[in-house]
């Protein structure tokens, strides 16, 4: 996905929100490195 669209969805912002719900760095290091994919054809 581009960039533009992440920035709509409000993805980073979310990725924070969810990262203030984890309780160990484990899980925040696995949010930091979640990447969307797209798969669809065109």
């Amino acid at each position: 996905m581009d960039n533009t669209t992440l920035e709509k969805l409000h993805y980073y912002e979310l990725k924070e929100i969810v990262k203030e719900y984890c309780s160990s760095g484990l899980g925040k290091a696995l949010l930091d490195k979640l990447e969307p994919i797209c798969r669809y054809r065109r």
